[in-house]
């Protein structure tokens, strides 16, 4: 562990490694960040954080797993000329409202 300790401090020391380091930092918050928001609630970010690295990647894979195979069948029913909006909405009504008030 001491010579890990010392690469560190090694690759602190200088901008390249600096530069290295906030990379993977910036992939670490931002891998975090898709997990916790296409999430849809199901996760936090502190327990996404503490999460073991293996189980991280395998949920981040799975949610960009579907996430593409979602994409991928939107593109396909647009190109085959499908829909995928709504039916139109059946006229509103207007309320049986007194207009003038009683005496």
């Amino acid at each position: 562990m001491e010579n890990l300790d010392e690469f560190l401090r090694e690759l602190r020391d200088t901008p390249e490694g600096r530069q290295f380091l906030g990379i993977k930092r910036a992939n670490l918050f931002r891998q975090l960040h898709e997990i916790v928001f296409f999430g849809k609630g199901g996760y936090d970010l502190e327990t996404v954080y503490h999460l073991p690295i293996w189980l991280r990647r395998f949920i981040y894979s799975e949610i960009t797993k579907h996430y593409k195979a979602e994409a991928d069948a939107m593109d396909s029913a647009s190109t085959n000329g499908q829909t995928l909006a709504k039916p139109p909405a059946a006229p509103v009504r207007k309320p049986d409202v007194i207009l003038k008030p009683r005496k």
